[in-house]
């Protein structure tokens, strides 16, 4: 029994040794702080390491060891290890040519650095960490840095098909000056996913500032920073479906969401500018989440396609930022571009162009621009708008505002929406400047949806008359006038707060009130007195087909002839289609009524005494 115990255990230990992974550490050639070719065999304490080895790569005692992973290296390595733990030294690894390496690859350093660097060699090259998308890839931990850098005095990038995680200490840089790369379109390639928990990622802009990086998988970032060595410029170009940041700081790096189908970006900062970039003749949603944005640029690169921004939350442009334009793409047929607000609101104000907005094209032939939004409430906010820019036509959705502010210069004072496209009837146009006397004006050569007059004075100008077809609302202290157009409505809303009112004034004709509806909105304070709304030069003409109280009262007034009346509240309305003029009277309480009741009564018995006396007499 003993003897065949003895050969199962030595065939046990044989069976081991050809299972375990052979080892390698290197020893440059007999002073392992020498640098040296992968390749070169005295580097190795045995052969040179392949695809069934480990390599290893000790700590460097002093200065800098670059061991160089050249082009007579095999191109396959099963495991590789750094190991770094004296101040000051630094244990550099430089691959120049492809190598796929089967096991997770931790960089890091307990004291000193360890650096591994892909490419700067004279052709691309690339590196594959784990045989899928969702095997371990590379750990960045601290004191270990890992740069992705590009062709010798060339723009091609090298390619990293790993997943990349960079913790606290961690540092992953895209470029380097070694390269001497000076191409504003160098761009280099993480295939798979990228995890910034704690550590840095940094673009070498100092040769050129507009590197790029594409990272083709999900980007995830919860703390750490993204910056450049310049202090400007980079570029990250996310192909994946999903971008998260929170708590990270960005510097100046611009962000590119890129692809087809539907994507998402959320941030809890301010971004630079930002690019949707449609692609693969697919049309692109991103969903956009983020407080601010140094600009906004939409681009398709196939014909016929769509890409669409759909936000997730208030989005601001930032002092002088670039408006949403549309910049090369296609070179023919239509593009559409689409805004859909979702139930929040994208602010322009502050923007290039004095903060007014004019939808434009890029390379293709037609432009066309879908204003939307999926939930209510949504707008788009800018000092004033001009959709009559030739090759583009705009349709504005369902329920969406277009909120004009005016400002200061001139060219926030004018406001067209004409063009091609349909202005959908529910959707609004509403003039809601920050001062009451501020003054603009509005043309439009086709029917537009809601107006609405919240403060100022707004003025109708151009050749054209037009239908407002989800009706009129002039706010209390508000004006719309005509001047010498015409817009007709089937629905009137005045707003009547103390003694401030809406008012319709100017117009080239009498305003047909015929089988329109009118409201008077008294969601203020409710004052007696005589309002005269229609202020127009040639009055009122026809019969509404109803007239209504609204806001703090709720209540339908009846009609008799030219004149609709109804109590409510405490008060009597009246309003005449003979004279345009609306009224409110105190109703007398019940003990005013009663008082004069009873000295109506004592003023008749005194009056009848008085006259027994003087037949007495």
């Amino acid at each position: 029994m003993k003897h065949y115990t003895f050969w199962i255990m030595a065939l046990l230990v044989m069976i081991g040794g050809i299972i375990a992974t052979p080892a390698a550490t290197w020893v440059g050639n007999g002073d392992a702080n020498n640098g040296g070719n992968w390749s070169t065999t005295t580097n190795w304490d045995g052969s040179v390491p392949g695809a069934t080895d480990t390599a290893t790569l000790g700590n460097v005692t002093t200065g800098t060891r670059t061991v160089v992973y050249d082009s007579a290296s095999s191109g396959f390595l099963t495991s590789l290890q750094l190991e770094q733990s004296t101040a000051s030294a630094i244990n550099k690894l430089s691959i120049q040519r492809d190598l796929t390496l089967s096991s997770e690859l931790v960089i890091g350093a307990s004291a000193g650095s360890s650096i591994v660097r892909l490419g700067g060699a004279a052709s691309k090259v690339t590196l594959q960490v784990g045989d899928t998308a969702s095997s371990p890839g590379i750990t960045l931990n601290s004191g270990g840095t890992f740069i992705l850098d590009f062709i010798s005095g060339g723009v091609t990038g090298s390619d990293l098909k790993s997943n990349v995680t960079i913790n606290t200490g961690g540092v992953f840089q895209v470029g380097s000056s070694e390269s001497g790369s000076s191409s504003s379109t160098a761009q280099a390639t993480v295939v798979r996913s990228m995890t910034l928990s704690g550590g840095q990622m940094v673009l070498d802009t100092t040769d050129y500032s507009a590197i790029r990086l594409s990272i083709q998988g999900n980007f995830t970032a919860t703390g750490g920073s993204i910056s450049t060595t310049s202090g400007s410029g980079g570029n990250l170009y996310f192909d994946g479906t999903t971008v998260s940041l929170g708590n990270t700081s960005i510097g100046s790096v611009n962000f590119t969401m890129r692809g087809s189908g539907n994507k998402t970006l959320s941030i809890d900062r301010a971004l630079n500018r930002l690019y949707l970039i449609g692609r693969n003749s697919a049309d692109l949603t991103v969903n956009v989440s983020a407080p601010s944005t140094t600009g906004l640029y939409f681009t398709h690169e196939s014909v016929g396609k769509t890409v669409t921004m759909q936000l997730t939350s208030d989005l601001a442009l930032a002092t002088n930022g670039v408006q949403p334009q549309a910049t090369g793409g296609a070179t023919s047929g239509t593009t559409t571009y689409g805004i859909d607000a979702n139930g929040f609101t994208l602010d322009l104000t502050a923007g290039q162009s004095y903060g007014k907005w004019t939808p434009n094209k890029g390379s293709e032939t037609t432009a066309a621009w879908e204003l939307t939004t999926s939930a209510a409430n949504g707008r788009i906010k800018a000092t004033a708008f001009d959709f009559s820019t030739t090759n583009v036509t705009t349709h504005v959705g369902a329920g969406l505002i277009l909120e004009a502010v005016s400002g200061s210069n001139a060219t926030t004072k004018v406001n067209n929406l004409s063009g091609t496209g349909v202005i959908e009837t529910s959707s609004v146009f509403r003039f809601n400047p920050t001062s009451s006397a501020s003054t603009s004006t509005l043309q439009s050569n086709r029917d537009i949806g809601i107006l609405e007059i919240k403060k100022g004075t707004l003025s109708i100008a151009g050749t054209t008359d037009f239908s407002a077809k989800g009706g009129i609302a002039i706010s209390a202290g508000a004006t719309l006038n005509l001047d010498q157009r015409m817009v007709s409505t089937s629905l009137f809303t005045f707003g009547v707060s103390g003694t401030d009112k809406g008012v319709l004034t100017g117009g080239n004709a009498a305003v047909s009130l015929a089988d329109a509806r009118i409201v008077f909105d008294l969601s203020g304070t409710i004052v007696a007195g005589t309002y005269d709304v229609f202020d127009t030069i040639s009055g009122i003409t026809g019969t509404p087909s109803s007239v209504a109280i609204s806001g703090n009262q709720t209540l339908e007034l009846t009609r008799s002839g030219t004149t609709w009346s109804g109590s409510s509240g405490g008060f009597d309305y009246t309003f005449s289609t003979d004279t345009g003029l609306f009224q409110i009277a105190a109703v007398p309480e019940p003990r005013t009524k009663h008082a004069l009741l009873i000295g109506s009564l004592l003023l008749l018995v005194t009056g009848v005494w008085r006259q027994h006396r003087h037949h007495r007499a």
